[in-house]
């Protein structure tokens, strides 16, 4: 919890330094972003959780000044019950929602589903991944950003309904 806070708050830093920079975003612009996490993941209607690290790419391109298509490529490690090692992996599609594209700070809403991969300790299988976010991305330059994203995946694992709730941050480039 103290990473996350360390996190957020050096990025409030340089968000409340970098208030000059003055891009906006329009329909055109293609955007490539890599951002690092923490997972939080809920199985079985709250009967065990873990914490775990996620890293994720994402290529997206904006078909109006407001409306992102993304597609996301995620891994993600972590450990239950303090021995039990796992690994997922997701592919998605989202589109999302920019708000206020004219100046350095733009919030967003979106929706997103994929295909959900995983191994726990050698059982592994493949299954649909759906659900939302809502992030900023805070302009440092005129093609560089800073992005921090909340969002809230369902899918199943082990034959059991998986939450996912992700706090992800993370740095963006206009192409």
């Amino acid at each position: 919890m103290k990473k996350i806070l360390s996190c957020l708050f050096v990025a409030g830093l340089i968000i409340g330094i970098a208030q000059f920079a003055s891009a906006a975003v329009q329909q055109g612009d293609t955007t490539l972003t890599l951002n690092v996490g923490y997972s939080y993941m809920d199985i079985a209607e709250g009967e065990t959780s873990s914490w775990d690290i996620t890293g994720r790419i994402a290529l997206g391109k904006f078909l109006t000044n407001n409306f992102q298509l993304e597609g996301i490529l995620n891994g993600t490690v972590g450990e239950m019950y303090e021995s039990l090692d796992y690994h997922y992996g997701a592919i998605v599609i989202r589109p999302n929602f920019h708000f206020a594209t004219e100046g350095a700070t733009v919030p967003y809403i979106g929706a997103a589903a994929g295909f959900f991969f995983y191994d726990i300790e050698g059982e592994s299988d493949t299954n649909f991944i759906w659900g939302g976010q809502v992030g900023l991305k805070q302009f440092i330059r005129d093609n560089v950003f800073l992005q921090m994203e909340a969002s809230y995946l369902m899918t199943e694992m082990i034959d059991e309904e998986l939450n996912l709730f992700r706090i992800l941050v993370g740095l963006g480039f206009k192409l």
